[in-house]
């Protein structure tokens, strides 16, 4: 049970509390009254510890003086209840503080915004009508090669607020890719001024007979990965051209064996150019790349596997073996849409590759029949150069098992074990 204690105040008090109230509110600005020292005149919660006779004390309230005026009549408290009233202020000062705090912050917020305009705030400025942060983490996920997916995925389960994937393309599109081609061209300009303008003391081939002078030579041309100088002697105005790497064909040898990196690494040659593109390393382009791959790339390897092809069935025919064969088909999309099919055969024995055959969809009925055709040229490479086979292993091709069972009847036949246990 709590007691509270309510002491009150003269008429001349109360209207000295409405006029400080007054001054307040018709300020511009916010006045705090003074709070004198003597103990205030409001309701305050006494300790339940205190007895009853110090309660009685305190609400005991002495005559106004009459010797003072009504302005000056304010009350002051007795000894006694001066005594109870700073037994129970220890208790209940932090009560009436909160109170105080709390009416001074809800007339602080009123003031503030009765005095205050509604304005809007964005967290980000805006570039090209689309938020520049949106703008830069659509550009950090593609410099990182990173794909969408996979980064709104990630923010999907930390629960973080992410990009649209329609935004994400829309900013790729506008603004990402011609801002990087924009850079790129501007640097690959810069450098190429850079590499024309330098100029290069050769010694050794660049000295001519006169003693005491240098050509001074200046990179003029560029070709992919090939740099041509040419310089000029000052004194007896001998000529000279350099080149850094020779010739294959009339084609720079260096940039034939770049296009032969890219292709028989099995990298896809756009992201390679690109990153060639990135360090400002100066390399062939996509059309030379094409050339490069059709008229000698392709021819090259056809070449070196016909001879490889001639040696291998050189060495069983000098042998007199009869070969263990694993075939197998595969073609270049699942589905039954598949347009070319490879027929790969391999030589059990000797772990190589003994042939491959190339099946295009159209000349066969569908898909489906491009490992069986592919299969038969196989075998027909074979007995062309009258090889025997002992063993073939294949899949569970049915039409494979039935062709070789009617057109092989001398060949043991069997199914792979990976392909039986996968079903």
């Amino acid at each position: 049970m709590v007691d509270v204690s309510v002491q009150t105040s003269t008429p001349s008090q109360l209207q000295t509390d409405l006029d400080i109230g007054t001054s307040m509110t018709s300020n511009s600005h916010l006045q705090m009254p003074v709070i004198s020292a003597q103990p205030s005149d409001t309701a305050f919660i006494s300790s339940p510890k205190k007895d009853q006779g110090t309660l009685d004390a305190s609400i005991a309230s002495p005559p106004p003086n009459p010797d003072k005026t009504d302005s000056d009549s304010s009350y002051v408290p007795s000894n006694e209840a001066h005594e109870s009233n700073q037994s129970t202020s220890q208790d209940s000062q932090h009560i009436t503080r909160e109170t105080k705090d709390h009416c001074f912050r809800e007339l602080l917020e009123g003031t503030f915004y009765k005095s205050c305009h509604q304005t809007s705030w964005d967290s980000q400025p805006l570039v090209n009508s689309k938020p520049g942060s949106n703008v830069m983490v659509a550009t950090a996920i593609i410099l990182s090669g990173e794909t969408f997916s996979r980064i709104s995925h990630f923010a999907d389960i930390l629960y973080l607020k992410f990009i649209g994937h329609t935004q994400y393309y829309s900013i790729q599109k506008d603004i990402d890719i011609p801002a990087i081609d924009h850079y790129y061209s501007l640097q690959r300009d810069v450098s190429r001024q850079q590499i024309q303008g330098k100029q290069l003391l050769l010694g050794g081939d660049g000295r001519c007979d006169s003693p005491g002078y240098s050509a001074s030579g200046n990179i003029n041309y560029v070709n992919g990965s090939l740099v041509k100088i040419s310089y000029v002697c000052p004194a007896c105005e001998f000529s000279f051209k350099w080149f850094s790497q020779p010739f294959v064909g009339g084609k720079p040898a260096g940039n034939l064996s770049m296009s032969s990196a890219i292709l028989l690494s099995g990298s896809i040659p756009s992201k390679v150019l690109r990153m060639y593109n990135f360090m400002n390393i100066s390399c062939v382009s996509m059309s030379t790349y094409m050339n490069h791959q059709k008229f000698f790339i392709f021819p090259a390897i056809g070449h070196v596997w016909f001879n490889y092809q001639q040696d291998y069935v050189h060495d069983v025919i000098q042998s007199g073996r009869s070969v263990v064969l694993g075939g197998d088909g595969r073609c270049d999309t699942p589905g039954h849409c598949a347009k070319y099919g490879s027929y790969n055969m391999i030589d059990l024995d000797e772990g190589t590759v003994a042939d491959i055959q190339l099946v295009q969809s159209n000349e066969v009925p569908n898909s489906h029949h491009m490992e069986k055709a592919g299969l038969e040229r196989s075998i027909e490479f074979f007995r062309h150069h009258n090889i025997p086979i002992k063993t073939i292993i294949t899949d569970g091709h049915k039409m494979i098992a039935k062709w070789i069972r009617e057109q092989m009847t001398e060949t043991t036949h069997h199914l792979d074990v990976w392909h039986v246990a996968k079903g």
